[in-house]
């Protein structure tokens, strides 16, 4: 054993071991002193624990014959004369003599060095016996932190190290701790070790039993408790003998169902079923609620409901300002219904951009017709049974979305609104779309089997209409179900109007504000709707009248002012500066700079096409996120140029010896379609002839290898566009002369018109060649 002298502390209730770390408050002089001493010492000390902890007077009779050495790892001084120390503890220590130095005490001692070497067989077994124990100690007491004690005791092989370790989480009294701390011999320890171990094992083993009892017991009185309630809730439930209760019930409302005898006798099958199935079992809620949902269906035919169309019209004219060719053919299709006795016309399809009206025109339809209104949105289905429904043999089955519809309208002749019908999807789950065919098909509807009715149901009677975004997106076997009507984008000065007679009431209403707080400038409103929003619908503009009356609302209820107009020069008050800004046209010329047309979901607008020549190899560069019909489109253009270099005078071979850059600006907006075709051929033709293009010409056609120029669409939204961005000439195709109709005459009269039908037509006029 080694031999030291050491500055000495006397602990009060402090438990310590070898290895571990520690944190304890000094005050006492006398270890204040010792401490101070210690950092002379290469910050060692001996702490020594005091039989009597209550006192504080330090007495060597009242102090231990083994403590621990100690490396003094970190002090902190405290605001009341103290000191917080940190140790790591190294070894037990053997006191052999304590001196009084004055104030402090020094004490004397031999170090326990616990080795591994020469271990006997005797101490390997006391080891081993000591960690099955502490094993089964911890599965008892069945703790997280125990288990991961044990992972560390088994890799400790000296029995007093072990014994050391195990004390903490034994839980022993801090006097009980002590004293074996200070027993030397090693069977002695593991003596008094294995007493408390064993001590706590039969302690915790009663422990456990007693709860498990307990538990049991709980369990069992739970149990008869909640069997006892069932019993009276069955006992309610069961029906009397006589045959009264919902059994009987079912079977008066079947025999006033107006469905064939086949149909009834297998109800009739799941009734007495029914009545032989326990009340609580989960089969009986099964057959219960197929029954119910049978005898909830209206299936009495009923009377065909009236059309005014003098109120039809009434409703259309209240409810939505302009389309009046949308009007006139729903006024057509219900003029048709009133003279039919059968809806074997083809279903409406409302096909126009978001927020134009699609929705609400069904409901004024519904209104019109004297109809129950149902909407079901089918975008994003994927799941043929959503239509269809589930066969009885799935858990949770039900009907499909149609027959829920028609129980919820209770009626079996709603407007039945298919809203979002280009969006419809399809996956390994089926094909909603197919599945729809039959729904929509006058022929078949009559009959439509619903897999969890398992009986046809008539849905001849019911007005299905549908909507869209796009058309291209609908599967051509639906689309051929449905005559579709395009509902087109407002014009500015419709929206204005829709703002005056719809929307400002609708959002004052909805803030609390009348006519006598906020009013609306017609130049205010025509600013909002030309540099605040891109829609061809309504919804932006109505977001933004009600975020000004959320403005106007604060300012008036913080009396700021009583009365609030809002014009032209305040808007910006209310909606920050302008969000749109759009290209003016001027007189100047440019060349390989050319004005094109686009139509979008949110309407039409300028295009510019860029075309620059530089020497090189004959590439083609293509820059402005353009899809592959617009790249297509490029190609056939200058395809088409190369035809006629002798008409440009230009070298025959520049396609091989010049390198050609066509940009279109926005980069990051992708663009496609064919409709840009003239304007990239004029764009090329002008940069490589350097004949400069009047900025004030816009243009709009598709362009064939032979130069002729072909139809394209959206032709009201781009003359639109053009007169809102005062450009004074626009070239059209000449198939398109026949669409000019749908052009709002003041549109018609700020644009000079061309029609043309060839690209030499267009090399004229923008070139001025005779």
């Amino acid at each position: 054993m080694e031999n030291l002298t050491l500055p000495a502390i006397a602990t009060r209730d402090l438990s310590l071991i070898t290895g571990m770390n520690a944190n304890f408050d000094v005050a006492r002089s006398a270890s204040l002193m010792a401490l101070e001493e210690s950092v002379k010492e290469e910050s060692m000390i001996i702490l020594i624990a005091q039989r009597d902890s209550d006192k504080d007077e330090i007495e060597i009779e009242n102090l231990r014959e083994v403590g621990v050495l100690a490396k003094i790892t970190n002090l902190i001084r405290l605001p009341y004369n103290a000191i917080k120390v940190s140790i790591k503890v190294l070894n037990r220590v053997k006191i052999n003599k304590y001196e009084q130095h004055d104030p402090y005490l020094v004490a004397s001692g031999d170090i326990i060095n616990y080795s591994n070497d020469n271990l006997t067989d005797k101490e390997v077994a006391m080891t081993n016996v000591l960690k099955e124990k502490f094993s089964e100690f911890s599965s008892l007491k069945m703790t997280g932190n125990d288990f991961e004690i044990l992972s560390f005791l088994n890799n400790i092989k000296n029995p007093n190290e072990l014994i050391d370790m195990m004390i903490p989480p034994l839980g022993v009294e801090f006097d009980k701790f002590q004293d074996i701390l200070c027993i030397l011999d090693s069977e002695e320890r593991y003596k008094e070790v294995y007493k408390i171990i064993e001590n706590r094992i039969v302690v915790l083993s009663l422990e456990n039993e007693i709860e498990q009892d307990v538990k049991e017991k709980m369990e069992k009185l739970q149990k008869e408790v909640y069997l006892r309630e069932k019993i009276e809730i069955l006992q309610e439930k069961l029906q009397d003998s006589d045959g009264s209760g919902a059994g009987s019930n079912y079977l008066e409302k079947l025999e006033k169902l107006p469905i064939k005898e086949e149909f009834k006798e297998k109800i009739e099958k799941e009734i007495d079923r029914l009545k032989l199935i326990p009340v609580g079992s989960s089969e009986a809620g099964v057959i219960q609620t197929y029954i119910e949902t049978i005898l909830d269906l209206p299936w009495e035919k009923e009377e065909k409901p009236d059309i005014n169309l003098k109120e039809a019209q009434k409703i259309l004219d209240e409810d939505h300002y302009g389309l009046k060719e949308v009007k006139e053919r729903i006024i057509e299709y219900l003029s048709v219904l009133k003279l039919t006795d059968t809806l074997k016309g083809p279903i409406i399809c409302l096909v126009g951009p978001p927020g134009v009206g699609k929705t609400s025109i069904a409901k004024a339809i519904a209104k019109a017709s004297d109809r129950k209104f149902v909407r079901l949105s089918v975008g994003g289905t994927r799941d043929e049974a959503e239509i269809t429904g589930h066969r009885r043999t799935y858990i949770g089955a039900m009907p499909g979305r149609i027959i829920t519809g028609i129980a919820q309208a209770k009626s079996n002749t709603p407007l039945f609104l298919l809203d979002e019908i280009d969006k419809i999807g399809s996956d390994f789950k089926g094909d909603p779309a197919s599945a729809l065919l039959e729904v929509l098909d006058p022929e078949q509807n009559s009959n439509f089997s619903d897999h969890y009715l398992e009986i046809p149901f008539d849905l001849s009677e019911v007005l299905f209409v549908a909507t869209a975004n796009n058309i291209a997106t609908i599967p051509p076997a639906l689309l051929d179900r449905m005559e579709v009507i395009e509902i087109p984008g407002y014009l500015p000065k419709e929206k204005v109007e829709i703002a005056k007679r719809h929307l400002i009431k609708k959002e004052m209403e909805e803030h609390g504000l009348t006519k006598e707080n906020l009013s609306f400038t017609t130049a205010a409103l025509t600013k909002i709707v030309t540099d605040y929003t891109l829609e061809s619908g309504v919804r932006q503009l109505e977001r933004l009248i009600a975020k000004i009356c959320r403005k106007c609302a604060k300012k008036i209820v913080a009396d700021e002012e009583g009365k609030i107009e809002v014009t032209v020069k305040n808007l910006h008050e209310f909606l920050g500066k302008e969000l749109l800004t759009f290209d003016k046209q001027g007189n100047k010329k440019h060349v390989g700079k050319v004005t094109g047309l686009a139509y979008t979901s949110y309407g039409g607008d300028t295009l510019k096409i860029e075309a620059v020549i530089t020497d090189g190899k004959g590439h083609i560069e293509l820059t402005g996120s353009l899809g592959d019909v617009m790249q297509e489109s490029a190609k056939t253009a200058l395809t088409y140029v190369r035809t006629i270099v002798d008409k440009l005078k230009v070298d025959k071979d520049f396609y091989e010896k010049k390198d050609i850059h066509i940009h279109v600006p926005e980069g990051a907006t992708p663009k496609d379609g064919p409709s840009a075709g003239i304007t990239l051929a004029t764009a090329i033709i002008s940069a490589l002839t350097k004949m400069s293009v009047p900025e004030d010409i816009a243009m709009t056609g598709e362009i064939t290898l032979s130069g002729d120029v072909l139809p394209i669409g959206g032709l009201r939204e781009k003359l639109l566009a053009a007169s809102r961005a005062r450009v004074k000439k626009v070239l059209i195709p000449k198939e398109n002369i026949k669409d000019l109709e749908e052009v709002p005459d003041d549109i018609k009269e700020t644009l000079e018109i061309v029609p043309v039908k060839h690209m030499m037509d267009v090399y004229k006029i923008i070139f001025k060649e005779d």
